[in-house]
């Protein structure tokens, strides 16, 4: 009896002590992270408000739009690396520090992206929508066609996304409550990335994707302050209105997967096929995700359609 009392007394001060470290390094790591987005943005004081906004590279300026659960740093994750260009890329409302005020509608925010340019000096330059950030985009290429030189719609919505089911809904609230979920998750050996088998056998097959998608999942941390916009964009994305494509008069790139589950290619196919003189590049197997893991081909697509337009401004 006394030794088994003994190992329970052990095994307990070791669960102790191992929750104690976990703990630990979770706060360190948060406090780490938080600091580094502090450092890596600045906030533009706008008519519709402010607007966090980070920067990277060089050359010509492009417009970056992140997709839901993302901030500044997603956008820059998804572009900065090997583009020639210096891109902008704002928290869109509701994400990081930027105040969900600044723009609840698609196109408050659209109008919010141009009271930027104002603040930076900027006349015209292509913007580029990825995911949830295509709706953003489409409306600041349609309302102020004068700022926008170009539009790249990258597995970007473009019609309505039903509601989320209540479970998962549940858990994605229940995760906005404690961001050591959410990093937690982040410290797994193999991330749980929806959309497929197929995406989740890429990710296992090679140490950089893992790397990559470990890297992605980073901009999900903390998950708490990207709460209100991640909620904002299923609600509005639940209500979109169809968009006159028609109207559209920039050029105008569609890069989608062929097998995206979250975001179905035929939204892609449609805006192209309704945009005057669109390009679509569809990535044939690709999932939500084939702009990362189908990058010997679409990052080169993209920069030469952004290189042909940001050439004259």
């Amino acid at each position: 009896m006394k030794r088994k009392t003994l190992l329970f007394s052990l095994s307990a001060a070791a669960g102790a002590a191992f929750c104690a470290w976990l703990a630990g390094t979770y706060r360190r790591h948060r406090y780490t992270h938080i600091q580094r987005l502090i450092a890596g943005s600045r906030i533009a004081q706008t008519p519709s408000g402010p607007l966090e906004y980070g920067l990277a590279g060089e050359g010509p300026p492009v417009l970056v739009l992140h997709g839901a659960a993302g901030g500044y740093d997603m956008g820059l994750l998804l572009t900065a690396v090997g583009f020639p260009f210096t891109w902008i890329a704002p928290s869109r409302p509701g994400y990081l520090r930027t105040p969900l005020e600044t723009g609840l509608t698609f196109e408050e925010q659209a109008d919010a992206f141009a009271a930027l340019l104002d603040v930076l000096d900027i006349e015209r330059l292509p913007v580029v929508g990825i995911s949830a950030g295509g709706p953003p985009a489409l409306h600041f290429a349609m309302r102020h066609p004068d700022r926008c030189s170009a539009l790249a719609l990258v597995s970007a919505v473009t019609a309505p996304i039903p509601p989320l089911p209540p479970f998962v809904a549940s858990l994605i609230r229940a995760a906005s409550r404690s961001d050591f979920l959410t990093w937690l998750v982040i410290q797994l050996p193999y991330l749980p990335i929806p959309g497929g088998p197929g995406l989740r056998g890429q990710m296992q097959t090679s140490a950089e994707r893992r790397a990559r998608f470990r890297a992605l999942a980073s901009t999900v941390f903390p998950f708490a302050p990207r709460f209100p916009g991640l909620q904002n964009d299923l609600r509005q994305m639940s209500r979109l209105q169809p968009f006159p494509f028609e109207a559209i008069s920039v050029p105008t790139f569609v890069i989608h997967g062929g097998a995206d589950r979250l975001v179905p290619v035929r939204q892609g196919q449609h805006a192209a096929e309704r945009i005057p003189d669109a390009r679509f590049l569809p990535l044939p197997g690709g999932d939500h995700m084939a702009f990362v893991t189908q990058q010997k081909t679409s990052r080169p697509a993209l920069e030469a359609f952004l290189r042909e337009h940001t050439a004259a401004n």
